[in-house]
């Protein structure tokens, strides 16, 4: 292993219905294997669910997320990964929270992670980059959900995130319309109807690339 991640969810009854362990007790295993990740030359990165949501407690108050994050970097975390697990959060909230952290942020310390759960998530990234954040979790097609989480559908669709970023001039070094051909794949494995909210204009992209005579 070269890498290694833990979930820290930032509200009591998440973590006890996530991994049945107390807030307290999470707390202490999350910063003990941050510890053990540093001290044997390992990435160590801690994610902190619910960070702006939990659906058993309701809105998750930013000074505790902020005081978790703060706690994984003591601890030795490299990176902490801001996650709205339900897909909850809006750019006001995402700007209030990271604004803090923008010290980590500018050093390419925290990322984000966010759920199309309410269609912000593209918004939400846009408040990230604002505060200086430039790394982000995304799933092809949209795919993915949280099973411990009522009403949490999929994750930001890579392709959408990959569109909006090349857009504005960021260099992803991703092509967007190559990413059609994972989106079907990926449907194909599952069975599942995929894509993001830009997937149907992104296929026909794709179709006019396929239909150019090459010389």
């Amino acid at each position: 292993a070269r890498s290694v991640a833990v979930v820290l969810s930032a509200t009591e009854t998440m973590n006890q219905r996530n991994i049945r362990m107390s807030l307290e007790q999470t707390i202490a295993v999350c910063a003990e294997l941050m510890q053990r990740a540093r001290d044997d030359g390992l990435e160590a990165r801690a994610y902190v669910a619910v960070a702006f949501e939990c659906p058993f407690e309701g809105l998750t108050p930013a000074r505790r997320v902020i005081a978790l994050s703060e706690r994984m970097f003591e601890a030795g975390a490299d990176k902490v990964i801001i996650a709205d697990t339900i897909g909850a959060a809006n750019p006001r909230a995402v700007r209030e929270l990271l604004m803090p952290l923008q010290s980590y942020s500018t050093a390419g310390r925290i990322s984000c992670h966010f759920h199309d759960t309410r269609g912000m998530a593209l918004a939400n990234v846009l408040a990230s980059l604002e505060a200086g954040v430039r790394e982000f979790d995304s799933s092809i097609g949209g795919l993915g959900g949280c099973p411990f989480s009522p009403g949490a559908t999929g994750n930001l669709a890579t392709e959408d995130l990959v569109l909006m970023l090349n857009s504005m001039g960021f260099a992803t070094g991703i092509d967007s319309l190559a990413l059609v051909d994972a989106v079907k794949h990926v449907e194909t494995l599952t069975d599942t109807p995929l894509g993001g909210h830009s997937f149907r204009w992104l296929q026909r992209q794709h179709q006019a690339r396929q239909e150019v005579p090459h010389a």
